[in-house]
């Protein structure tokens, strides 16, 4: 009898980069837990939290370098991910999701997106948008996610949110990257024929190298460049045409490192006045990164609700579990508002040293926009294209081989 195995990527802390694909027995087909899916995997995203050992930046640097990596050895790399449906528990074949059906959304903590198949709860995954390509879909559950969740405390009308009306001047720091290029399409997705956009001017901070991505992807109306702009200036500069502040702001450069807390320190001492009399913030101020004692304070919030920050601050914490919901509003925002991630580089499978490479790319933060390995073969193509039809009425056979 022939035991089935699979590649998985995992930590491994005496291995370049921190990283090597390992063999592992395959997952039951036949014994599903009850409300999950087994699938097999297409394409995964790559991003900054795998490259920092799934902790991130939550720990400090010396507890990070002696606990952080030995506490996440041998577990798998990756969040997200999309793939096609090869198994269902026994009695739900019937249910949402059927076999041969394409997939997008998240694996549970350490058990690898990055792998032949992964095993996923139902209530963190969603049909793939037809607009995206498997590559796409990939890469958007994470950074969608967190620029959704991160949003609708303050822009979601059904929540009687503080700024659902459409008069907000908002700056978003970090264009570029995987999160934010993302949040500059989130948030004027958020209105709809009833609702409109809760954006009045929408300001994106980003280096030069990433100036045509940000212009192509968020279309925003000012791009104030880090390197060769004076901030303050430009930001005032944008106040004035604005006829107001900046009422939020969407960082997500800050992290535990003191060189990235320049733009927090300087939008926020700002809110008394600056140096030319011009008020340049008034508002909240939302972070995706932080000290480790941020991170203390995000978790009190989390689980159990009560909000030790200063008004008008935030460290988000994403959430995965039950965010199904979400991928749906993400799927229709792809699908109706053509919003979707840039993928700047797919890397086979295969090529761990490519991998590597990508990870320490990703510490560096030279990465702009998405990073995927492409796990197993699939179409290339969008999901709207008349091929993509025939294929997917034969349940997409090359997929499934």
């Amino acid at each position: 009898m022939t035991v089935s195995t699979r590649k998985v990527l995992v930590y491994s802390r005496l291995s370049p980069a921190g990283i090597k694909i390992a063999v592992k027995p395959g997952l039951s087909k036949t014994n599903v837990k009850k409300n999950h899916m087994v699938c097999k995997v297409i394409c995964a995203g790559l991003n900054p939290v795998d490259a920092k050992y799934l902790v991130g930046d939550k720990l400090p640097q010396f507890v990070d370098d002696i606990v952080g990596r030995r506490s996440v050895e041998g577990f798998g790399v990756g969040f997200d991910f999309s793939g096609v449906v090869i198994a269902v528990p026994e009695g739900e074949e019937d249910g949402d999701y059927k076999l041969g059906d394409f997939v997008y959304g998240t694996t549970g903590i350490g058990t690898a997106s990055i792998a032949d198949e992964c095993v996923v709860p139902l209530h963190q995954v969603c049909h793939m948008p037809h607009s995206l390509t498997f590559a796409e879909a990939s890469c958007l559950p994470l950074v969608g996610l967190t620029a959704l969740q991160a949003f609708r405390p303050y822009f979601d009308d059904k929540k009687n949110s503080s700024r659902c009306n459409e008069d907000n001047n908002v700056l978003i720091i970090g264009g570029s990257g995987g999160v934010g290029h993302v949040a500059m399409q989130v948030i004027k997705c958020l209105g709809d024929s009833s609702s409109p956009s809760p954006v009045k001017s929408l300001s994106v901070i980003c280096g030069p190298t990433g100036y045509d991505m940000v212009n192509e992807y968020g279309n925003p109306d000012y791009i104030i460049d880090y390197v060769n702009d004076d901030i303050v200036k430009k930001l005032e500069e944008i106040v004035k045409c604005n006829d107001g502040p900046f009422h939020f702001c969407f960082d997500t450069v800050t992290s535990r490192h003191v060189a990235d807390d320049k733009y927090k320190s300087m939008i926020l001492s700002s809110v008394a006045e600056s140096s030319r009399g011009v008020e340049l913030f008034r508002g909240d101020y939302v972070t995706i990164g932080g000290t480790f004692f941020d991170w203390v304070r995000a978790g009190i919030k989390r689980i159990i609700g009560f909000n030790l920050f200063r008004r008008g601050e935030e460290l988000f914490w994403i959430k995965f579990p039950y965010s199904s919901f979400d991928l749906i509003q993400l799927k229709q925002f792809a699908e109706n508002k053509s919003m979707k991630p840039h993928v700047s580089r797919e890397i086979p499978f295969e090529d761990i040293e490519a991998i590597r490479n990508e990870i320490n790319d990703l510490i560096g933060r030279r990465v702009k926009g998405k990073l995927v390995v492409r796990i197993n073969p699939g179409p290339s193509f969008g999901q709207n294209s008349k091929m993509f039809d025939k294929i997917s009425g034969l349940m997409c056979f090359e997929c499934l081989s």
